[in-house]
């Protein structure tokens, strides 16, 4: 079984589900809309800036969720068959 990554999009999803803003998450967390931002939408188009854990918990608490809605099982393969 494929451990759980961090994903960008469920974060978005979770935020959008709340009805809140980045900036409204931002404000919930102490933070600032562009570290949000960070958070939702990769720095490069590999890799996305990854919440730690204690910030996950803010997140998690702001949104109404339980930290494990931040994450995802990666994908198996290309699925040719």
């Amino acid at each position: 079984m494929a451990a759980k990554q961090y994903s960008p999009d469920a974060l978005i999803r979770e935020r959008e589900r709340a009805g809140l803003t980045r900036m409204q998450v931002a404000i919930k967390i102490d933070s600032t809309p562009n570290t949000v931002f960070n958070y939702e939408r990769p720095r490069t188009a590999r890799a996305a800036a990854t919440p730690s854990a204690k910030r996950l918990g803010q997140l998690a608490d702001a949104l109404g969720c339980s930290i494990d809605a931040f994450f995802a099982v990666p994908a198996e393969g290309g699925g040719d068959a």
